[in-house]
């Protein structure tokens, strides 16, 4: 996938959209309301099936997560890219830290 070069440009309602998006994250406390955010109204800006979102420290060769919130996550897919030392071994992490 392509670096973006340029800012994106959008239109009066998808800016629209994504302001609403971004203001119904304000009542959100809990690990819970977040997931039920996921699924509701983030929706309308990114559609997905399977969620996943963590923190976690950058350190190595990797990232190791300090705290992970999952909807729809196969069984056993965390674990695959789980290192013995406990760092994920993600593509997607790696590509991330190169640029």
């Amino acid at each position: 996938m392509p670096a973006i070069s340029e800012a994106v440009q959008l239109n009066s309602g998808s800016r629209a959209t994504l302001i609403e998006v971004i203001e119904s994250t304000l009542p959100i406390e809990t690990p819970a309301q977040f997931i039920a955010w996921t699924q509701g109204a983030l929706q309308t800006l990114l559609p997905h099936r399977i969620f996943v979102g963590g923190v976690g420290q950058i350190g190595g060769n990797g990232f190791r997560v300090r705290h992970l919130l999952s909807r729809n996550l196969p069984a056993g897919c965390l674990q695959a890219i789980t290192r013995p030392n406990g760092e994920i071994a993600s593509p997607v992490i790696a590509r991330w830290r190169r640029e």
